[in-house]
């Protein structure tokens, strides 16, 4: 691991002006299927003859009549035991339903190449995704090639929605799917007439009313990737372009995208980026000069869009929106969860102290105020030290440094003793959301009994919280501290058992009363 190196990058401070801006946006970029290089590929694959489509890579059948509506049901003729992907029905969960509770948003686990897919997916209790993750579509013709205007879900090659969701559920009762609905946001094709491919038209007609342009007519660019890693974002590297969410026929078409979701049974909600009350995001992704909405206009926007969703869909369906370190409390009463991708100043060290209490008070906020049932999850980012690093082995040791777990217990413990929610860390501008899986993790805390924010002994900065297998204590306090406890705990980092406990600044612990 080289020296860090530390860049003045535009693109982080364009992150840094954003609120709800996934660095990911709603694509995860591996490929699990190394014959499809290029879209629109066709390829054989267990002897069935698949195109590679989307952004994913995901291949679907040629032969387009595997329609199903409105559930996706499993194949009569499945065995009890054969699941989807060849995963066998296992015998017991592999999957504690104790805390910490994890989630992945679009990439998943990059360490631990001998789990499958299902194992992967499963380790999550809150997944946010595409819906090709449970073998679903959006249905796309030749009459209707835009995804963005698509409100029917076919099933995918890969196999029966119903049956990939049992088979998580197996293996983890807890398991939570959430799907990426874009309202912000699209792709944009200007040029349809060499298209011969679905796959390959943008989100909505080129001359589409939702696009917003410039004054001179162009799409305004609204999310881009660092695709050469030089530290900033150029016209070629702009993925999406704005819609104008304001348009109440797009708020009627996010709405009834919901709806279908709903109705397949087998999502269990939706996630929507870029989630602010108290900045705007309708600006070009290039230079954030000029904004197309007031701040006024896009709240109004997003709050109508949920009201839409909370007529059609059940009382149970999930909402969750990106907020990243803050609070969105006109979303409230119809929001279940924030997904708080949590940006720092600087990439190349750890979160500050007022960093972290901006994340504190606001995981608290929404674990309190926001609409039952309720699914949030903190996501904490890495020390970057090598910007430009691509090889996937070489992030994986990045992210397991000595001060990365130290990162990553803070960050977990964080979320444990403010809230009931879910918490990932690893993500950073470059590598997005893919994360390392910790042993730390690994702990089953079971149920919290103990009240959220409760500091230990009156101690600024130091908190505990109860437990049924034991405690979780954060320590942001400015300097070591001691606990100790009437009866001895082991300390799983530490691996140190003990009635008496050093807990270092800005780290954190988890205590269990035997390991489990």
């Amino acid at each position: 691991m080289g020296p860090m190196k530390r860049l003045a990058l535009p693109l982080l401070a364009a992150l840094m002006l954003l609120a709800g801006c996934s660095t990911d946006g709603p694509y995860p970029k591996s490929n699990p299927y190394e014959q499809c290089e290029n879209l629109g590929d066709r390829v054989l694959i267990d002897g069935v003859l698949v195109s590679c489509e989307g952004t994913m890579f995901t291949p679907t059948t040629v032969n387009d009549d595997d329609m199903l509506d409105p559930k996706f049901s499993a194949p009569d003729e499945a065995e009890d035991k054969t699941y989807a992907l060849g995963i066998v029905k296992p015998e017991e969960t592999a999957v504690s339903s104790g805390f910490p509770h994890i989630c992945q948003a679009w990439e998943g686990i990059q360490n631990r190449p001998a789990l499958t897919e299902l194992e992967r997916l499963a380790s999550h209790d809150l997944v946010i995704s595409t819906p090709h993750v449970l073998n679903l579509g959006w249905v796309r013709t030749d009459e209707q090639p835009y995804t963005g205007l698509s409100t029917t879900l076919e099933a995918t090659w890969n196999g029966s929605p119903s049956v990939k969701k049992d088979a998580l559920r197996e293996l983890n009762p807890n398991f939570t799917f959430i799907v990426s609905v874009f309202y912000r946001e699209g792709s944009f094709v200007g040029d349809e007439d060499t298209i011969t491919d679905l796959w390959k038209f943008g989100d909505y007609p080129p001359d589409s009313p939702f696009w917003i342009r410039d004054e001179a007519g162009e799409p305004v660019p609204a999310f881009g990737r660092d695709d050469n890693l030089d530290g900033t974002i150029q016209p070629e590297e702009i993925q999406l372009v704005l819609v104008d969410f304001r348009n109440p026929d797009l708020i009627e078409l996010i709405a009834q995208k919901a709806l279908i979701l709903d109705q397949s049974g087998v999502v269990d909600g939706i996630f929507l980026d870029w989630w602010s009350e108290r900045h705007r995001t309708a600006g070009s992704f290039l230079d954030w000069e000029e904004f197309y909405m007031t701040l006024e206009e896009e709240v109004e926007a997003r709050l109508a869009i949920l009201r839409r969703i909370r007529e059609l869909v059940s009382d149970d369906f999930l909402i969750v929106g990106n907020t990243n370190q803050w609070t969105a409390p006109l979303s409230a009463p119809y929001m279940n969860g924030m997904f708080m991708e949590s940006v720092k100043a600087d990439m190349f060290s750890g979160y500050t102290t007022q960093e972290l209490q901006t994340i504190e008070e606001s995981l608290y906020w929404g674990s309190e105020n926001l609409r039952e049932p309720r699914v949030s999850c903190l996501e904490g980012w890495r020390v970057v030290y090598n910007y430009a690093e691509t090889d996937h082995d070489a992030q994986i040791s990045e992210r397991n440094s000595e001060e990365n777990q130290r990162q990553m217990r803070l960050v977990t413990t964080l979320s444990l003793t403010h809230s009931d929610s879910n918490v990932v860390f690893g993500a950073d501008p470059v590598e997005a959301h893919a994360h390392n899986w910790y042993e730390f993790w690994d702990a089953d805390l079971g149920q919290a009994v103990g009240p959220k924010r409760t500091t230990y002994q009156g101690i600024e900065g130091l908190f505990i919280r109860e437990f049924t297998n034991g405690y979780a204590v954060y320590n942001r306090s400015g300097s070591v501290q001691e606990v100790t406890f009437d009866r001895e705990y082991q300390a799983v980092s530490q691996a140190h058992t003990g009635n008496a406990h050093l807990v270092p600044n800005m780290d954190g612990e988890i205590f269990l009363a035997s390991l489990q």
